[in-house]
């Protein structure tokens, strides 16, 4: 979104102000410096892999990296948290959507969470697309569910006996039962000790 721009520094450590991202946009889009794909809506933009490469080392060079980072997780993790809600009702088909164009965008967020160790964060981006995940066959969440149970504390967290759940769910469709049973019983285990 455009809006989650306002207030990233620009060229020189100024502040690029939110009303005149849409012509920053335009002007790079006709350099042919990023590219719009003006089909979808909202409209999506993405940089040539040249310009992704050069805007990494800006961002280490400022010593931007871990605070856009960190934003970048904060708003996929409201996504996912808005997800978990929106894929249950009647915008189903919409959210599901969403979430697939997302998706690479959401795996990185979580990939950051591990890599910070962040419980938390890791733990909602997991449960909150768990759904959008049983329906959408994207098993892949399951990898993430297990690589978040192997986070240091996590059993003393209050949702990890939903996260253990939804990974014994992603053993079971893979026919892992041995596993899928462990997982469950962990979980059940769990939910009575914290309670």
């Amino acid at each position: 979104d455009v809006a989650d721009l306002q207030g990233v520094p620009a060229t020189g450590g100024s502040v690029v102000a939110v009303e005149a991202i849409p012509n920053l946009l335009s002007a790079l889009v006709d350099k042919s410096m990023i590219v719009a794909d003006t089909t979808r809506r909202p409209s999506r933009y993405s940089l040539l892999e040249t310009m992704r490469t050069f805007g990494r080392e800006q961002l280490r060079n400022a010593g931007s990296t871990a605070a856009l980072s960190r934003r970048h997780a904060a708003r996929a993790t409201d996504q996912a948290q808005h997800a978990h809600g929106g894929i249950n009702g009647p915008d189903e088909a919409a959210w599901s959507h969403r979430l697939e164009e997302q998706f690479d965008d959401l795996r990185i967020a979580h990939r950051w969470a591990l890599a910070e160790g962040d419980t938390d964060r890791a733990l909602q981006l997991v449960l909150g697309l768990r759904e959008f995940a049983f329906r959408r066959m994207r098993y892949e969440l399951f990898s993430w569910a297990e690589a978040t149970l192997a986070m240091p504390g996590i059993t003393a967290h209050p949702l990890a006996p939903l996260a253990f759940a939804t990974a014994g769910y992603g053993r079971f469709v893979r026919g892992d039962l041995d596993r899928a049973t462990a997982l469950a019983e962990q979980s059940l285990t769990l939910e009575q000790h914290l309670r």
